[in-house]
């Protein structure tokens, strides 16, 4: 009984029954499914994580293909935490599956806006807010956010500090 847990990760390979009602499986979650065409996250280097080894797929495949969901399955809690990744992820299921939160009753995301972790250029501030649109659209609300320390570089764009972001980053 109970709920089911799907953890991902394309950095490290656990085996598929991690614990009682938890799935792990190798991938990566990316703005569409590519395995080697998203350059970034092919080539994602940190100083605290393995190379990628998994595939990279959108959220909406992992939802139906990997995981054999229909789209309209009822998902209680989704939690994304993926190094930078997450702002091109979302801002493609804007475009492609507009609907795809309508199912989703609670979204815990830790965003990333240092240029370590893919928020490098203009148009990556454009992509965030389309993602940060999309998320509001779907009638999701900030409800806690604290900033957090890392390791490596800090740094955010320009842009981002005339906005009041810090130097350095949260």
């Amino acid at each position: 009984a109970g709920c089911t847990v799907y953890a991902f990760d394309p950095t490290t390979n656990y085996k598929k029954d991690l614990a009682p009602n938890v799935e792990f499986r190798c991938i990566g979650l990316g703005a569409e499914s590519a395995d080697s065409k998203d350059t970034y996250l092919r080539n994602f280097s940190h100083q605290l994580y393995n190379p990628v080894q998994g595939p990279i797929l959108s959220l909406a495949d992992i939802q139906t293909k990997v995981l054999g969901h229909s789209p309209d399955q009822k998902v209680s809690i989704l939690k994304i935490d993926c190094e930078g990744c997450e702002w091109p992820a979302l801002a493609y299921l804007a475009d492609h599956h507009p609907n795809f939160l309508d199912n989703v009753q609670q979204l815990s995301l830790e965003v990333h806006f240092t240029k370590e972790l893919q928020v490098t250029t203009v148009e990556h501030l454009i992509m965030m807010a389309k993602a940060w649109r999309f998320i509001k659209n779907a009638g999701f609300k900030m409800w806690f956010t604290f900033p957090q320390g890392g390791r490596g570089s800090r740094e955010v764009l320009p842009a981002l500090k005339k906005l009041g972001f810090p130097p350095t980053g949260v």
